[in-house]
């Protein structure tokens, strides 16, 4: 979920109420009942927003990352074509935390052609070899 929808949306539940008490109080009914609505509307874009998020689940293979939502494939992209995104600088590979003596990584890979950011957390080692292997420059 981008960062500016969930600010969006809980700056509009914070200021809501005030903003919607000063309207009826000043412009009267007829613009609050109007401020009410685009209110209204935003909630409703940040929780649809939210749940897509929430259902949205990312597949690493060794050919592909697979973008599926409730089962139903939405994107691909070719883990050979991390390559031009690795060279341009749009691949973050962090170390997030160590369990059971095993390291786990966490990637963030903004996609060129539609700006976006896939944040895939939890990898192994196996995974992060994967992804980086996809980037290494061809000998």
């Amino acid at each position: 979920m981008a960062a500016r929808t969930m600010l969006g949306g809980g700056c509009c539940i914070v200021s809501a109420p005030w903003l919607l008490l000063v309207a009826y109080g000043l412009a009267g009914p007829s613009v609050a009942n109007v401020l009410l609505y685009l209110v209204l509307v935003v909630l409703l874009l940040t929780i649809v927003e939210f749940v897509n998020a929430r259902r949205t689940t990312y597949y690493l293979t060794t050919e592909q990352l697979v973008v599926a939502r409730e089962g139903f494939l939405q994107s691909q992209l070719l883990i050979a074509a991390l390559r031009k995104a690795h060279a341009d600088g749009n691949i973050e590979v962090k170390y997030a935390y160590e369990e059971a003596g095993e390291e786990f990584y966490e990637v963030r890979i903004r996609t060129s052609d539609s700006r976006k950011i896939i944040r895939l957390k939890g990898l192994d080692g196996n995974a992060k070899d994967i992804i980086l292997k996809s980037t290494d420059t061809p000998s």
